[in-house]
């Protein structure tokens, strides 16, 4: 996951439907969503990130809090599992979902997707129906993501350098207006902090039933309630309870 952040500067939002899509089966009502597995960091004034455990911690919380808002404004039932709490091991299936996911964001994204063709594939598991038996639920939701924080000394680094490509910009216009009787200014900023969160679904059958990713340079903190509740808005989306 650490390798996403290091993909530069991207400030595009990216979410797209998987296998199995929207809307959500109408048998699926009691979701677990598994304690969401979140890495945040500080990000030092030379740019080097430094994961912080404490923040993680606050971030998994708030999140989990924003997505059971926000799943039961939808109709479902929402139950924030803790695997210390829950007396269950998921460590088995958690690894398989970081697998499967990854090789759903290879279908749907980049250069080697092809979304036209994504409904022939089926994407599962196995079956997980001995831990939803055991949690009582319909479905299992799995949340992983990063999130960037900048550090004082990291902002007014950025902004410094900022001031300094403006004022440049701004020097070369005035001698291009002079020159050639016309000139751009272009006007530099501090680049948000990325966050990227991905929301995979699975039915007691091991089945992908929702998929979702959101990369984008927004300048969220998730340790924010508000942040998080928009966050959570935005990769439950479309996510709904069917009609058949």
């Amino acid at each position: 996951f650490v390798s996403l952040l290091c993909l530069g500067g991207c400030a595009a939002r990216y979410t797209g439907y998987g296998p199995h899509f929207s809307p959500v089966e109408k048998t699926i009502k009691r979701i677990a969503i598994l304690n969401p597995e979140i890495y945040s960091f500080d990000v030092s004034e030379g740019g080097i990130n430094e994961f912080r455990v404490d923040w993680s911690d606050i971030a998994k919380e708030k999140l989990a809090e924003a997505l059971t808002v926000k799943l039961n404004s939808k109709g479902f039932i929402p139950t924030v599992i803790k695997d210390t709490e829950s007396g269950v091991c998921t460590d088995t299936v958690r690894a398989i979902i970081k697998i499967v996911t990854n090789e759903i964001q290879k279908r749907l994204y980049g250069k080697n997707s092809f979304y036209n063709q994504i409904e022939k594939f089926d994407y599962s598991t196995g079956s997980v129906s001995q831990i939803c038996n055991l949690l009582n639920v319909d479905a299992l939701l799995f949340v992983f993501g990063l999130d960037e924080n900048y550090s004082v000394e990291r902002i007014k680094n950025l902004s410094k350098t900022a001031s300094v490509k403006t004022a440049r910009s701004t020097i070369m216009a005035v001698i291009s207006t002079i020159l050639i009787g016309s000139g751009t200014i272009r006007t530099y900023s501090v680049p948000f902090e990325r966050t990227y969160l991905s929301c995979t679904e699975v039915d007691t059958s091991g089945q992908i039933v929702w998929f979702k990713k959101y990369f984008e340079a927004d300048g969220y903190d998730m340790r924010k309630p508000y942040d998080a509740a928009k966050l959570a808005q935005s990769i439950t989306k479309g996510f709904r309870i069917g009609s058949k």
